[in-house]
Formats: C-alpha cells, sequence, structure tokens
C-alpha cells in the first residue's frame, strides 16, 4: 500500500527506481530501465549478441543497440519461465454456472475465442457468463471461473497447444 502512496505523491519514476535498485548487479555497460506499461528493459553493450533486438520503446536512454524487452519480475531467471493458468474448483458452483464445468487442475485458456462469431446479444446465460469470466480447459472444454498461475515446461506448453487444437477440431467436426 505504500508503494501506491509513493506512486500517487511522487510518480511511477520513484516505484521504478526502488525497483531496479533491488535487481541483481548489472553487466558492465548495461543500462536498465522500466517502460510506460511495466516492461524491464535492459541495454546491452556492444558484442554482447543483443543486436537486432526491439528498439521501439521511446526511453531517453535508448542505446543504438537495441533493448532486450522482459516482464518486470524479481530476477532475471524469473522472466525465463513459462507461466500458464490451471483450472481449481473450491465449490461445486461452476457445475451450475457453466454448461460443461472444467476439471481441476486442467491448464487453461481464456475461452474468449469461442464465442469469436457469436452476438453476444444471442448468447444464452451461461454462455454470457463464460464469455465474461471463464477459463477454458483445454482437455475438457469446459468452464472454470478460477485458475491459478502455475510454471510449465516447453514441453507440457507443446503438448498443450496440440490438446487443444486437436479438442477444438473434433468440436468443430460434432458441430
Amino acid at each position: 500500500m505504500t508503494a501506491f502512496d509513493r506512486w500517487k505523491e511522487r510518480g511511477f519514476e520513484a516505484i521504478a527506481r526502488d525497483y531496479l535498485e533491488r535487481l541483481p548487479k548489472r553487466k558492465a555497460g548495461e543500462r536498465r530501465g522500466i517502460d510506460v506499461n511495466g516492461d524491464l528493459l535492459v541495454s546491452l553493450p556492444a558484442g554482447s549478441g543483443a543486436a537486432g533486438a526491439d528498439q521501439s520503446c521511446g526511453c531517453a536512454w535508448t542505446a543504438p543497440l537495441g533493448m532486450i524487452r522482459r516482464r518486470a519480475v524479481r530476477n532475471s531467471d524469473e522472466a525465463d519461465m513459462l507461466k500458464f493458468p490451471r483450472t481449481i474448483r473450491l465449490d461445486p458452483s461452476d457445475t451450475f454456472v457453466f454448461e460443461r464445468a472444467a476439471e481441476p487442475g486442467e491448464w487453461a485458456v481464456s475461452g474468449a475465442f469461442v464465442f469469436w462469431n457469436r452476438d453476444p446479444a444471442t448468447l444464452g446465460q451461461k454462455q454470457r457468463v463464460a464469455l465474461r469470466s471463464g477459463f477454458l480447459g483445454i482437455d475438457s472444454l469446459g468452464w472454470s471461473t478460477l485458475a491459478i498461475v502455475t510454471e510449465a515446461t516447453e514441453a507440457e506448453r507443446q503438448a498443450m497447444i496440440e490438446r487443444l487444437a486437436s479438442a477444438v477440431a473434433g468440436e468443430i467436426r460434432r458441430a
């Protein structure tokens, strides 16, 4: 809460400076900053392999060699982790709220794409709830109101993509 007060009183720059001071030590010649959208910006020195990196941040100190954009996280190892939502169920309400409830522990995605070609005015109550606040379970194509973000491996991510594509294709064939 004090960070919000400081932000209100002194602006986002004060919060960003605080955050940058807590990061691990810099490499020689490296510059860091926080973009207006909260991304951690790292400018690496010449010869560091950063050629061709994103230069679109618009920061006054952007080095000509480019920027590597990373989400603002506590340490650089955390920036490289894959994280995806998994459904959870604290009570049986999902079985009443949605036409089909997701199983607890399923990998999930935002299910808004399911309604891409539908007029929201024509959706039933349970479909409107799913569009507005549901996570789509990848395996069951059921819905969940709650999900937690968990780490995943690259192999799990690839498996998720394949299972979701297969499940969606199967639903299209049945329709």
